[in-house]
């Protein structure tokens, strides 16, 4: 069987005012503590995520905070990091916006487009900086002055005091001082893994490696002592962490002055044991990137001291998950969590759903009624035990006696038993009707409440009349994105309380609710690949919102947190964006899904040169026109075969993301051997509000 999903998501938040020629800038992304100063205001407030910024406005971050800022024109960024204070301004002419930034104090990362001379400058209390088009970071202190990092581009550094003036070499550092000087450190770039956590301003690297500098590889001591201006990039830093460090080397001590320090994303795989743990490692087979850039891990994995190891001991043929560092000298991946989720050979993943029939004691519950929704296993042989590990999920409320219940999980065949990962309870009693609604809110949460007005009752069989718009907000609920504050629109999924007409709230997800912004849901063909952070689309078609269609352009600005799938977005690729319109008849995308061709065809030749081909091709997915395609299948590496090789007269399945430009061939993204032509297409579909439902195709 073949099978595919897609998953639209919702927008979650919108962006604050429409656009107008004074409006520089758009807060893409911000996390923790950040103020905002309009030029044209007294009032300090939240910077909130979608603001535009316009001239003059001050940024003020906390300690815990960061942003990131993108300007309207070129798309060039500002990564504002903890404890940063700027003001930026700037001006529209024909050429763009002449961007300049006033930075009192703090950190930033500067990614410029190619800009013309004096396009765009950052000036500190010490320093002028003019930038061309370039990536550098800038750190910036009342006492001591500037640390500039250069990574990429041109950079002309002004020093205020003395005028003088530098150009600043890529992957160098500079140091501006506020008595004149310009100094140009002895910089050098390691990687290596800490062995040592962070204790009095320094740590120590092992496994040291020089990817940057003239320095001896073997004066490294090790040992990285942190400055004041380090900025940390990517987490934290503990015991066997991969590290990137910049800095200035002392050749007196053999020790690294860091200055920016880089946390490597670790690596998550799952597979099946292969031997015992021994020696303080054991080998995994089938192993499975779940989360990494890594090809091919060998599957032996290193335990360090501090690995969680959760579930159950670590046998032959158990079932595990390891989150770690690879080392590709040696193809040994260093495990800081292993999480073991079976301890026998032969897996069997069901899921099932029932009511509770009893609380949960002795970490462990019983469900009646049992429904298998999906899995190989016979209903009678359900026990109805159900034992929950440490890790698994309670979504929606506890689970109590009369609840409805969803669980996934492993079975025991010894026990008949079933061993849960997660547990999605869906109602909380008998005498309590599930319902979902949506409204404005009409006071911020305090006490654990609040209230909501113009209330619309999207799914439940309740009366509208019946509820009071008193909402209570309990230990699980979700708010997404917002913070639910007066005049905010609200989407509330939880249960009615007929005595106290109380909607007790499981889901809760706030949306803001300014005018201008109109969020839209359309599908086209792309007409040219990502550039400086936007492409166009062709032939489009609006699917949800209050857009005129006619008044959208067809450019696309891609933010960071745009998801595009398994897929490239390239031209001619269909593609489906959802995001907001702006009154510049821009599209601001937050997801943007790439739409897959799936076809169906005999095999007439087997797999040569990379490729092979089939006839009477059939069009299960895409809007493609079937006379376009020509049979030949280019196969990508990391295209997957199921079930067996490929042979001549087998009828495939083709799984691709795109065709190839002026060929008509397909290239593929996965290829499924077909023992019949009797085939099932699942799709789940969710709208903006959540709402959810399966389409079946059977061909």
């Amino acid at each position: 069987m073949f099978k595919t999903t897609i998953r639209l998501l919702c927008l979650a938040g919108l962006l604050s005012t429409g656009f107008s020629a004074d409006k520089i800038a758009v807060a893409t992304r911000k996390q923790g503590a950040v103020e905002i100063k309009r030029a044209a205001e007294e009032q300090i407030s939240e910077l909130k995520k979608g603001s535009f910024l316009f001239n003059s406005d001050l940024v003020l971050t906390g300690k815990d905070g960061s942003a990131l800022i993108l300007f309207l024109d070129d798309k060039s960024q500002l990564k504002l990091k903890g404890d940063t204070r700027v003001t930026i301004s700037g001006s529209r002419g024909r050429s763009g916006i002449s961007k300049r930034v006033n930075m009192d104090f703090g950190v930033l990362k500067v990614s410029v487009a190619e800009q013309r001379k004096g396009a765009f400058v950052i000036e500190t209390p010490t320093s002028v900086a003019s930038v061309k088009g370039t990536e550098f970071w800038i750190i910036s202190t009342t006492d001591a002055g500037d640390i500039i990092i250069s990574n990429s581009g041109t950079i002309e550094l002004v020093n205020s005091e003395t005028g003088e003036v530098i150009i600043v070499p890529v992957g160098t550092i500079i140091e501006s001082t506020p008595d004149g000087q310009l100094n140009i450190l002895e910089t050098i770039k390691i990687s290596g893994r800490a062995a040592g956590e962070i204790s009095g301003d320094q740590f120590t690297l092992s496994q040291i490696q020089l990817i940057e500098g003239s320095v001896d590889i073997n004066s490294i001591t090790g040992a990285i002592t942190i400055s004041d201006g380090t900025v940390f990039e990517g987490g934290a830093i503990a015991v066997g962490v991969q590290v990137t460090v910049r800095g200035a080397f002392d050749s007196m001590t053999g020790s690294t002055v860091a200055t920016l320090v880089e946390v490597a994303t670790p690596l998550q795989i799952e597979g099946v044991v292969t031997s015992a743990v021994s020696t303080g490692q054991f080998g995994i087979g089938e192993v499975s990137v779940v989360q990494g850039e890594v090809e091919t891990p060998p599957g032996i994995v290193a335990i360090t001291d501090n690995t969680v190891t959760e579930g159950a001991e670590i046998e032959v043929g158990a079932a595990v998950v390891v989150t770690g560092y690879y080392n590709e000298e040696t193809g040994v991946i260093s495990a800081t969590t292993v999480s073991v989720t079976a301890a026998a050979v032969q897996i069997n993943i069901v899921t099932v759903s029932g009511t509770a029939l009893s609380a949960i004691t002795n970490n462990q519950f019983e469900i009646g009624e049992i429904s298998v929704v999906s899995g190989d296993i016979e209903t009678s042989a359900l026990s109805g035990a159900i034992l929950t590990t440490a890790n698994t999920e309670f979504t929606g409320a506890v689970v109590d006696s009369g609840l409805s219940v969803v669980v996934t999980g492993v079975y025991s065949d010894s026990t008949q038993a079933i061993l849960s990962l997660s547990v999605s309870a869906v109602q909380i009693a008998e005498d309590q009707i599930g319902v979902t609604v949506s409204g404005i809110a009409q006071s911020s949460i305090e006490n654990n409440q609040f209230t909501i007005a113009d209330i619309t009752v999207e799914d439940g069989d309740v009366a509208v009349a019946n509820l009071s718009g008193i909402i209570m907000v309990t230990d699980s609920t979700i708010t997404d994105e917002c913070t639910v504050e007066t005049g905010t629109e609200v989407f509330i999924v939880g249960v009615y309380d007929p005595s106290s007409q109380n909607i007790i709230a499981s889901i809760m997800e706030a949306c803001s609710t300014e005018e201008e912004m109109v969020p839209v849901t359309l599908s086209g063909t792309v007409q040219a690949p990502i550039i400086s952070n936007q492409f166009t689309l062709g032939d489009m078609l609006l699917i949800d919102g209050d857009a005129d269609i006619s008044a959208l352009t067809g450019n696309i600005i891609v933010p960071d947190n745009f998801a595009a799938g398994d897929c490239e977005v390239l031209p001619g690729a269909r593609v489906t964006v959802e995001g907001v319109v702006a009154s510049s008849q821009d599209v601001l995308a937050s997801i943007i899904i790439v739409e897959l061709i799936v076809v169906e065809g005999k095999i007439t030749s087997e797999l040569s040169n990379n490729q092979f081909e089939i006839n009477v091709e059939s069009v299960m997915q895409g809007n493609i026109d079937e006379s376009v395609l020509t049979g030949v299948v280019k196969v990508d590496s990391d295209t997957e075969y199921e079930q067996s090789d490929i042979q001549v007269d087998y009828i495939v399945a083709i799984e691709c993301c795109r065709l190839e430009l002026g060929t008509g061939n397909l290239v593929a993204k996965r290829i499924t051997l077909q023992e019949s032509v009797e085939h099932e297409l699942r799709f789940e579909l969710e709208d903006s509000r959540g709402n959810k439902k399966e389409l079946i195709i059977t061909y």
